[in-house]
């Protein structure tokens, strides 16, 4: 019905001038009428082509109606708010008035709610970001005090028995060399023949 409007108005105001050559009004009730087939046909973007064609063409604020009912089938709030707002500066007694004001409010409740949902989304993946770095100093500072631990705890280097030592087989070396050689001598001493004195004249 609100379109059906915007097109009466629309037509009452394309006349058509004399003149062999097409004059702007001409063509701008061209694009009009190709773009009300768009909309029937619910081809949204066409229609908002021919309608800003034709606004170009004839300034009217019906088009401005016709340009947001576009904006608004296309999903794009911003521009339909805008052009909704400035048919009614255009024509502030527009008798489809109350229903543009009813769009605008419902407009502005949708484009609050989607922005609080992207700050809310913003705000927990900032969160996620956070809590992220926190864990990976958190995972740093362990591994930092694992490393300190490690260090701290590590024992300490065995010594090597005195037996394994080179010092200690050549001592023992040197050793049995020395008593084999006392040992020599003393067996040696012992084995010389001792003087008798069988021979020996007693007065």
């Amino acid at each position: 019905m609100i379109l059906r409007v915007a097109v009466v108005s629309a037509l009452v105001l394309l006349v058509a001038t004399p003149g062999r050559a097409e004059s702007p009004s001409q063509s701008a009730k061209k694009h009009f009428v190709a773009g009300a087939h768009h909309y029937d046909l619910q081809e949204y973007a066409e229609a908002l082509t021919d309608f800003k064609e034709a606004y170009r063409l004839k300034d009217d604020p019906v088009f401005l109606f016709n340009i947001a009912q576009c904006h608004r089938q296309l999903g794009q709030r911003d521009e339909a708010l805008r052009a909704y707002k400035t048919y009614l500066s255009r024509s502030p007694q527009a008798p489809n008035r109350a229903d543009v004001e009813q769009r605008i409010g419902a407009l502005e409740e949708e484009i609050a709610a989607e922005q609080k949902k992207k700050d809310e989304e913003l705000a927990r993946q900032q969160r996620l970001a956070d809590e992220a770095r926190a864990a990976e100093r958190d995972r740093a500072a362990e591994r930092d005090r694992a490393a300190a631990n490690a260090v701290v705890a590590a024992p300490p280097a065995k010594k090597k028995p005195v037996y394994k030592k080179w010092w200690f087989w050549t001592a023992i070396g040197g050793g049995v060399v020395v008593v084999a050689g006392v040992g020599l001598g003393i067996g040696l001493s012992r084995g010389k023949a001792e003087p008798t004195f069988s021979n020996v004249v007693f007065p």
